[in-house]
């Protein structure tokens, strides 16, 4: 495993969980659904790489307790 492109794509995977998580903060519109199924799109190409697959979301994970 390469560990600075583990790295990066752990920051990609951060960013794109950033976003996910301030849009979904919007009020309702066709803007936002369309904004989070980009970034949710992205989010599943990026999960395809078993490299990213050790990546936890800290507000994800808070949620689920």
């Amino acid at each position: 495993m390469n560990e600075t492109k583990t790295k990066m794509l752990h920051s990609w995977m951060a960013a794109e969980h950033a976003r996910l998580h301030l849009v979904a903060a919007w009020p309702e519109s066709a803007r936002k659904e369309t904004v989070l199924n980009a970034i949710q799109s992205s989010i599943q190409r990026l999960i395809i790489d078993r490299d990213v697959a050790t990546f936890a979301c800290v507000v994800c994970q808070a949620r689920r307790t």
